[in-house]
């Protein structure tokens, strides 16, 4: 015959105290998320920037926090908003077939992201539908 476990039941103090741990895990988590850098997702890998014009690169970060953009030589730094909108613009580029990187990350040390194999030359912009040719 097999023996039959007893079930353990949770008393209502045993129940406050996981609410308590899943919301402060919850509004952990939260707050994290907003402390993240980001970047605007145009920003990704294998792509190519536009030469010879000033090239914004933008995203978010926690308020007020500094943040570094190194591309081609270039560093640029910029102090997020209120909101956390931050905004750089690198000078102009000269064409380059040569893939390089692109680094954002946290002037105080913190978070780092790179956008590998980013060409510069022209960049262009087509919309249509059957009558577009080449």
């Amino acid at each position: 015959m097999k023996e039959k476990r007893p079930t353990k039941t949770m008393n209502l103090s045993d129940l406050r105290q996981h609410l308590v741990l899943v919301a402060s895990l919850v509004a952990s988590g939260m707050t994290l998320q907003a402390a993240e850098l980001q970047l605007a997702s145009v920003f990704t890998d294998h792509m190519v920037l536009q030469r010879d014009a000033a090239v914004p690169i933008w995203g978010w970060a926690t308020p007020g926090e500094h943040v570094v953009v190194e591309f081609a030589g270039q560093t640029k730094s910029a102090q997020a908003d209120a909101s956390g909108n931050w905004q750089v613009k690198l000078d102009p580029l000269a064409v380059s077939a040569k893939p390089q990187e692109l680094f954002v990350r946290q002037k105080a040390g913190g978070q780092k992201r790179v956008i590998s194999d980013v060409l510069v030359g022209d960049v262009w912009l087509c919309s249509g539908q059957s009558n577009m040719e080449i």
